[in-house]
């Protein structure tokens, strides 16, 4: 159960992906078993990419998170500093 967690909470979407990536794979094992040919072309690119939007995905949001925010002066309830 553990092994799971590998991935931080804040990066389930390569989780996802991985889960897509096992069923459009059994999808295409089950499609040749019926003689129909799909070009691995095709699935090895639908891979490629959302691997690769995924880490921009990843790297948009990092670059978020470390952007500093400016906060303005504390102001007490007196209206004095």
């Amino acid at each position: 159960m553990e092994r799971s967690r590998v991935l931080p909470k804040s990066h389930i979407f390569p989780k996802w992906n991985n889960l897509y990536f096992l069923l459009m794979i059994g999808f295409t094992l089950i499609a040749e078993g019926f003689d129909v040919h799909v070009p691995k072309g095709y699935i090895y690119f639908a891979m490629a990419f959302s691997v690769g939007v995924e880490m921009l995905n990843i790297r948009v949001r990092r670059k978020k998170e470390t952007e500093t925010i400016r906060l303005n002066k504390n102001i007490s309830e007196n209206g004095v500093v």
